[in-house]
């Protein structure tokens, strides 16, 4: 379910005042006579977003629509900025409707293959290309100026970066992390202070052989980075030397992490998995920085998710999660769109975003001292030779596809069953470095 936004000007809240009252007068005549019945939600017809300037009907206003895709906390300040941007900009009238990730994807191809795309759109990188192919897209250079692309984290410009264009305005960088109860791995003294494959194993036979209400590690199996993520940390390689498929040879781990995605699928609710690692019963946990940045409490420590190998962490770093503002092929307020997202993508909003712990901003500057300590800064080290799959306009099905092995891994399919049955079917492209 979606949740928008409409930004109007003074007099719009006028003539709504008036209507409202109106209706309140009708609907009390009406409701001795008979029940009324809550309508469905009207949405004009296709053609009306077709390219032509979109028009509210009270107002006369052009209407500049935007589809996001953020956590609650985050939406609430992005509706907090796009209110400060209409006061301001009295010109145009702002519809800002957030859709929840998993749903985005559905949501925003239905509608582009309908004409019904809003102008600006948040885009997972997975899907850029696929859209940009698909004709939904148009490039956005002449939206940012060389200083601004410059600002933008360099891994980030590269994969929104297509045939010689610009596809999208980066967001979000959002590296996936390895959190812990703090309690717990001191109390097994298994602080992860460097994450070789010698503390992966030794944590995996001291957690799996405690309580049997815990939960030694979890990730979110609806989520496939975070299982690319771990598996990247326990040495698995990912199209690593040109090998087109998935590695992960070391049986040791398999039990572990068929573990993992079984509790992954056990249908916690977010809140419950935060609840269950800041108490305790889940011990280690593969997850987005921004998402223990808002959940994590004073009992969760975390580091960066990078390679494990013999003999020390973080050779090459961890995965990250990215998206970015895209405009609409149809669109005919590119001048708006440009405003509007120079206003709330300003490299000192975005870092606000990242003191809040709202979401992880893609600008060099949020990145650096001294928002961050020091070059050591753990943070800092979850970012750096960060790792994403480059272009692939089939990445979406790909990672479906990902999905519903995990649900078979989950369900009883041996682990080498899952490798091979994942690698006929899946082969991912050379990671950037």
């Amino acid at each position: 379910m979606s949740e928008r936004t409409d930004f109007m000007p003074g007099r719009k809240v006028a003539i709504l005042l008036a209507m409202l009252f109106l209706t309140s007068i009708l609907l009390s005549r009406s409701l001795d006579r008979a029940q009324i019945a809550k309508p469905a939600e009207v949405r004009a017809p296709a053609e009306f977003f077709s390219g032509e300037d979109r028009q509210d009907e009270a107002s006369g206003l052009q209407v500049l629509r935007i589809t996001v895709s953020l956590p609650p906390e985050a939406f609430r300040k992005l509706q907090d900025t796009t209110n400060q941007y209409s006061n301001e900009h009295k010109s145009i009238y702002i519809e800002l409707e957030n859709v929840p990730e998993e749903q985005s994807y559905d949501y925003l191809k239905s509608a582009a293959e309908l004409g019904d795309t809003p102008d600006i759109m948040m885009v997972n990188h997975e899907v850029l290309q696929e859209f940009a192919s698909l004709g939904f897209l148009q490039p956005v250079d002449t939206l940012l100026t060389n200083e601004a692309k410059a600002a933008r984290l360099d891994i980030m410009m590269d994969q929104v970066r297509w045939n010689g264009y610009l596809w999208g305005i980066p967001v979000e960088a959002d590296p996936y992390v390895l959190a812990w109860h703090k309690p717990s791995l001191e109390q097994l003294k298994l602080q992860p202070s460097v994450l070789t494959k010698e503390w992966w194993l030794r944590a995996d036979t001291l957690l799996r052989n405690g309580a049997s209400d815990t939960i030694p590690l979890y990730i979110q199996s609806s989520d496939p980075y975070a299982f690319i993520s771990l598996i990247w940390a326990l040495g698995g390689s990912w199209q690593e030397n040109e090998i087109n498929k998935l590695t992960f040879e070391d049986s040791r781990f398999y039990g572990g992490v068929t573990a993992a995605v079984q509790q992954g699928l056990a249908g916690y609710s977010d809140n419950e998995v935060w609840e269950f690692i800041n108490l305790g019963k889940i011990k280690l946990m593969v997850t987005r920085l921004s998402d223990l940045k808002r959940n994590g409490g004073a009992d969760v420590g975390y580091r960066s998710l990078g390679r494990s190998n013999v003999t020390r962490s973080g050779s090459l770093g961890g995965w990250i999660y990215g998206s970015s503002f895209a405009l609409s092929a149809n669109t005919k307020l590119v001048e708006e769109a440009r405003k509007w997202i120079n206003a709330v993508g300003a490299e000192s909003i975005l870092a606000e975003y990242m003191d809040e712990g709202l979401l992880m901003p893609a600008v060099k500057s949020a990145w650096t001292f001294p928002r961050i300590a020091s070059p050591n800064d753990k943070d800092g080290q979850a970012l750096r030779q960060g790792r994403v799959f480059e272009h692939q306009p089939d990445m979406k099905r790909k990672l479906d596809f990902l999905l519903l092995h995990l649900k078979k891994l989950g369900s009883g399919t041996p682990m080498e069953e899952f490798i091979i049955g994942l690698n006929q079917e899946w082969s991912p492209s050379q990671p950037h470095f």
